[in-house]
């Protein structure tokens, strides 16, 4: 029984991230962001439209910042940062 509910967890935790279609913020993201900038610590509205996006559904909307990244590159990586520019709003 404890093996069952032990597949059945990890399979939820895989489908979560198969199956949400977007890429979502994370630590990874904002490290990367300040290597390429040298942000002390970049805020959530540096690319969303919120300053603490909700994560009900995987549903983050985006800013005009956070979309030109994701047109470069879903899961923007440090190249795609530099590439795209800084956003001074990252920092407010």
């Amino acid at each position: 029984m404890k093996t069952l509910m032990r597949l059945a967890f990890c399979l939820a935790v895989i489908s979560v991230f198969v199956l949400s279609g977007r890429a979502w913020a994370t630590m990874d993201q904002a490290k990367l962001y300040k290597e390429a900038f040298g942000v002390e610590k970049p805020k959530c509205a540096g690319c969303h439209v919120d300053k603490l996006p909700k994560k009900d559904d995987g549903k983050h909307a985006l800013n005009e910042y956070g979309k030109k990244l994701t047109a470069v590159k879903e899961v923007p990586d440090l190249e795609t940062y530099k590439q795209v520019g800084a956003n001074d709003k990252a920092e407010e």
